[in-house]
This record gives C-alpha cells, sequence and structure tokens, in this order.
C-alpha cells in the first residue's frame, strides 16, 4: 500500500471534507479541462464546493483544490474556480477567495501550511468558463488581484505557465 500524498493527508485531516478526494483531477469532473499538467504531477483533488455546501450553504464556496508537484520536488495546494470572468464578477471571486483563505486558516490548517508553500504558479487561480473580458481598472478587479488571485485564463497551464504576479501587469 502506498503512502498518501500530503494533500490527500491534509484533506483527511479536516473533517469538513475527510475521505472526499478523488484520484488525479477526477474531482473537477469536466472542469479538468481547464487545467493541464503531466498527471503523474497531481496527487489528489478536491470538489470543496461539493463538500460543503450541505455544512455551508450560503457561503460563497471556492470550488476546487488539488495537491501538485511543483518545481520538480515540493507538493503544494493549488485552488481553482471555474468562473465567468468579466468585471462585473469580480466581487463574486472576491467573496469567494475570502470565504476560502477564512476556512483555510479556521478549518483547514494542514491544507493552508500546503497553501502557503511558495511555487512558480502561486495558489489560487480564477479560470474562466468562456472569454475574459475585465477592465484591469476596475476596483473589484483590482481587489481580487490583491488577494492574491491570478489573473483569469480560460486554461491553467502548469508546466508552462508561470502566473505573473498582479503588480507585474499592465493596467491598460
Amino acid at each position: 500500500m502506498s503512502v498518501a500524498s500530503e494533500f490527500v493527508q491534509a484533506v483527511d485531516a479536516t473533517p469538513s471534507v475527510r475521505d472526499r478526494t478523488k484520484p488525479g483531477l477526477r474531482a473537477l469532473g469536466p472542469d479538468s479541462a481547464h487545467v493541464r499538467t503531466g498527471r503523474r504531477r497531481i496527487t489528489g483533488s478536491l470538489d470543496l464546493d461539493r463538500a460543503t455546501r450541505e455544512a455551508r450553504p450560503n457561503a460563497a464556496r471556492w470550488d476546487y483544490g488539488f495537491g501538485y508537484v511543483a518545481d520538480g520536488r515540493k507538493e503544494v495546494a493549488v485552488w481553482v474556480e471555474v468562473h465567468p470572468a468579466g468585471t462585473s464578477n469580480a466581487a463574486e471571486i472576491l467573496q469567494k477567495v475570502r470565504w476560502l483563505k477564512a476556512w483555510l486558516l479556521k478549518d483547514a490548517p494542514e491544507l493552508d501550511a500546503l497553501t502557503r508553500r511558495p511555487h512558480s504558479h502561486g495558489p489560487f487561480h480564477w479560470l474562466a468558463s468562456g472569454g475574459v473580458h475585465l477592465d484591469p481598472s476596475a476596483r473589484s478587479v483590482r481587489a481580487v488581484l490583491q488577494e492574491g488571485v491570478a489573473w483569469p485564463r480560460t486554461v491553467l497551464n502548469l508546466d508552462t505557465e508561470p502566473a505573473r504576479p498582479a503588480r507585474e501587469r499592465r493596467t491598460r
């Protein structure tokens, strides 16, 4: 029997999501098409929205998390929200990432530790379910970026595209 990954162990140490991991990106279902990487580098995935829906039905829940062997050796947690990416959606994404950070800090300290491990892609990703139509000068968009969410894209390619920090992006 193999030893569970750090991500799976951290999920299992969190009562609200215990035993909810799936192999690879299977927890993302069809949304897994938004993530590209060598499958051996994914250590497990979690449908956080579904796992916490019953306990927190009115919360602005984040969609998914997965374990990823980053930079060739260390395992980290990566969190993705598949959602329309228009300027009018930014306030909702802001609520969701704030909910996620609070949940990690209060309910999932082991997952929080994996999330805080530095790596080239960063932990929080807004994956556009359609095109990206954002006004980068909008206050709500800037607030999302300031929370550490990477600029939205339709596909997150963990093999080739490190996320650029928000401060390096042009605003117009």
